[in-house]
């Protein structure tokens, strides 16, 4: 593993020092999990994302609901 030095504000370091003396696991390890989860997060996108192709469609299987003009004649009335 690579060692770093972070900086963080007193409120910070104090929050991870209790953190630390009351799970019982070291403060490197807590900031090693939290950066872990902030990468998870970062490669998840947006809903829409995770969503993929199933967004626009219905159960009919139609796909082209937004784009066909045929379809959207009379919407809205």
């Amino acid at each position: 593993m690579e060692v770093i030095t972070l900086k963080v504000p007193y409120e910070i370091a104090r929050w991870l020092e209790e953190r630390s003396r009351a799970s019982g696991r070291p403060k490197s390890e807590i900031v090693r999990d939290a950066v872990e989860r902030l990468r998870e997060q970062e490669g998840q996108g947006t809903a829409i994302d995770a969503a993929g192709d199933a967004v626009g469609r219905v159960a009919s299987g139609c796909n082209d609901l937004g784009s066909n003009k045929k379809r959207l004649r009379g919407f809205g009335r």
